[in-house]
């Protein structure tokens, strides 16, 4: 009688699907269910044909996962965000209403057409104590339906729509890794976006999509020598074994990707991934002084690729952590895990979609 009812949390990426479900007994969060599938491996056809609601419903099938209530992130891409500054403090059952009238006035958005999220700056972030400073991310209905009908589709019962990148702040601060503080860089490396957000304490303050990701490297790669997607993918593989880059054109078994040159135009092809994230970090350095940058977190399947996180503290002097979201769950219980399961070697994997889970189930 001191278990609440389990949330399904569904992570529904450009190439990857990922679904967790958690529930609570007593205090204690436990890992009921989980799967990941990548849908680009054996799929000649990827990414041209996504075919994701039968890999969903493939994946739900063979888990049990039907009919279950769920929570469904929005991808950050579709997420924008503004301040509302300078803003009265107000009551609660009077702040919903002038927010809606701000954002109709000031920012031409309708509540009607628009599903948003916000939160109260603290004060020491706005530096502001007769008012305050309103962080609204919202995205456009449309987005939200596209979703919901896919879960209804499935047969699940959706709970609520939600935002990755608060999705991850979540699992952050619940897993122990962030305190009121300090600042923290989010990157979350994904096969069409990276998105970089800016934290401090608990609050995400702000967040930049770069629009140069993983799919950058294929698209590089077809153009120049005609590589399909697998072909891409095994030279990518290649490239991660080999130690130092100026060992490129000593690589063993480069014939397997047509050529050397294949590697350095694959490697030059992340360097460009790579800058375009640094041009971000650096929006945000003016804020270090006030804030002190402590960490930098890596979450999304991008972020494994070459040494990223070793990269990352080397360039900027910060540590730099691939997170586990498991952390502070409980995996044993409803599962058989073994020393090479994905949940144990490549955690970070699933930031959103715990993320998502306790989001729902912290609010209960």
């Amino acid at each position: 009688m001191f278990e609440s009812k389990s949330i399904l949390a569904l992570d529904l990426g450009n190439r990857n699907l990922r679904g967790t479900e958690l529930v609570k007994k007593k205090n204690e969060i436990l890992l009921k269910k989980y799967f990941f599938q990548d849908m680009g491996i054996r799929n000649h056809r990827y990414p041209d044909d996504l075919n994701l609601e039968e890999t969903l419903h493939i994946c739900l099938d063979v888990h049990n996962l039907k009919h279950r209530p769920t929570v469904c992130g929005i991808d950050n891409l579709h997420i924008k965000s503004l301040d509302l500054v300078d803003f009265p403090i107000l009551p609660e059952n009077e702040l919903i209403s002038a927010i809606e009238f701000e954002l109709e006035t000031k920012f031409s958005l309708k509540a009607k057409d628009i599903s948003y999220d916000f939160y109260i700056l603290n004060s020491e972030v706005s530096g502001e104590t007769s008012s305050q400073i309103i962080k609204i991310f919202y995205c456009e209905n449309s987005i939200i339906k596209e979703r919901e009908k896919i879960l209804h589709n499935q047969k699940l019962k959706p709970v609520s729509i939600d935002l990755d990148i608060l999705s991850i702040s979540t699992m952050l601060g619940f897993n122990g890794y962030i305190s009121e503080k300090y600042s923290y860089i989010i990157i979350d490396m994904g096969e069409t976006h990276t998105t970089v957000a800016f934290q401090v304490g608990m609050q995400v303050v702000s967040l930049t999509n770069v629009l140069v990701s993983l799919n950058h490297i294929h698209k590089v790669l077809n153009n120049k020598y005609n590589f399909d997607y697998l072909q891409t993918e095994e030279c990518k593989n290649l490239l991660s074994t080999i130690d130092n880059t100026d060992n490129i054109t000593n690589a063993e078994n480069a014939e397997n990707v047509k050529n050397t040159e294949a590697l350095k135009t694959c490697h030059e092809s992340y360097n460009e991934i790579l800058d375009g994230i640094d041009v971000a970090i650096n929006e945000y350095k003016p804020f270090f002084e006030k804030w002190r940058l402590k960490n930098i977190f890596l979450t999304g399947g991008g972020n494994e690729f070459l040494n990223c996180c070793e990269f990352f503290q080397n360039k900027y002097d910060i540590e730099t952590i691939l997170p586990n979201p498991f952390k502070n769950i409980n995996i044993y219980k409803h599962n058989n895990i073994s020393e090479n399961d994905l949940i144990i070697t490549k955690p970070h994997m699933f930031s959103v979609s715990i993320g998502m889970a306790l989001r729902e189930i912290l609010n209960k």
